[in-house]
């Protein structure tokens, strides 16, 4: 026998037959009331792919417990959804969602890092001679970093020098990446019988076929609006993040919403309608800082007013203070370059007249 292919007939444990086949090249077993299947050796799945071996071992299933099978190459569960039991090219990677998710933020923080620092070092050494205008460029560039984290966020309290604001912020930061952390983690597909995922089993596999069928709906539309979506609503932080990587949170928020988005809508969502949902979702969560922020704001509203223009204030007031010392030094400059000047015309006169008396006595 090289294919077995059954439904309903099967209750409590398979027959110990089963693992005595050793020329199966199809076995399905969807469908049925198996608690238990004997030793199977593993089915060469050359011919039928992820079709070779299915089972009821999906969730939820029909059971308290899911079916464990470990060889098998697809796993259905109660409402007749299949899901294929295969390792993603993330575990293939020996990680799983969550650190896979966590390695990628590192990596582009370092990146940043050896970028910015890179630059610092580059911009360090083309104005070394032009130390008081570097000082007084700094300044603006820090009034300009300050600008870009937005005053409307919980973010802009990493400006001030109150701990509590300090607190809240990271309080929030944690929040947001505590609950799309939940997400990516519900996305895992490296075990199907575990009840806390919650995957979209989005294959068939159908009575009158050999072969089961993907019914997802994975679009290319899908796809164009969730980027048309990333773009609109992240790409000013993105920017503003990536020029200012060293004074606000922007980008590294992008980061972990852009990764979030990624392993949470290739499992969350088999359909343009849930990509959609589930875009609009993540999207909402990277806004709870400012929905935090007007909540503190309700609560104390003067301390929210001066959270980031106090610091902003003051860094105005030092430019402001450094141009009028630079223009103070310039017109000192210039009124120096006049007394030269005159001084030189001078010398060139007497010079002159030391020259022409020179002339007059050779003629006498």
């Amino acid at each position: 026998m090289s294919t077995l292919r059954t439904k309903h007939p099967f209750t409590g444990t398979a027959p110990e037959g089963l693992g005595g086949l050793t020329k199966l090249y199809l076995l399905q077993l969807q469908s049925n009331r198996i608690t238990e299947i004997p030793d199977i050796i593993r089915l060469d799945d050359a011919e039928y792919g992820n079709s070779t071996f299915v089972t009821d071992c999906g969730v939820p299933s029909a059971f308290d417990e899911a079916l464990a099978c470990e060889k098998c190459t697809m796993c259905c569960n109660a409402n007749d959804d299949c899901y294929p039991q295969e390792k993603t090219a993330v575990v293939k990677m020996g990680m799983n969602y969550g650190t896979f998710a966590v390695a990628f933020f590192a990596v582009f923080t370092i990146l940043c890092c050896v970028v910015a620092l890179s630059l610092y070092h580059f911009d360090k050494r083309k104005n070394s001679r032009k130390s008081f205008f570097n000082a007084r460029v700094g300044e603006e560039g820090d009034t300009y970093a300050l600008s870009k984290i937005g005053k409307g966020s919980v973010y802009s309290y990493f400006v001030t020098d109150k701990p509590i604001g300090w607190l809240v912020a990271f309080a929030t930061l944690g929040i947001q990446i505590g609950i799309l952390a939940f997400f990516v983690m519900a996305s895992e597909a490296s075990n199907l019988q575990d009840d806390k995922i919650d995957i979209e089993f989005t294959w068939k596999c159908p009575r009158d076929s050999d072969a089961c069928k993907h019914k997802a709906d994975w679009t290319k539309a899908g796809w164009v609006i969730f980027c048309l979506l990333m773009v609109a609503f992240l790409a000013k932080d993105m920017i503003n993040g990536c020029k200012q990587w060293l004074g606000t949170n922007s980008a590294q928020e992008c980061v972990i919403s852009l990764v979030g988005c990624a392993c949470v809508l290739l499992q969350y969502s088999p359909y343009i309608t849930d990509i959609i949902v589930n875009s609009v979702i993540v999207l909402f969560i990277m806004e709870i800082d400012e929905y935090i922020f007007s909540a503190v704001d309700a609560m104390n509203e003067k301390w929210t007013e001066h959270a980031a223009d106090t610091k902003v204030s003051e860094m105005e007031k030092e430019v402001a203070r450094q141009r009028a010392q630079i223009a103070s030094q310039q017109e000192k400059i210039d009124n120096q370059q006049k007394d030269l000047k005159r001084l030189r015309e001078a010398v060139e006169k007497i010079q002159e007249s030391q020259a022409s008396a020179y002339e007059c006595a050779e003629c006498e």
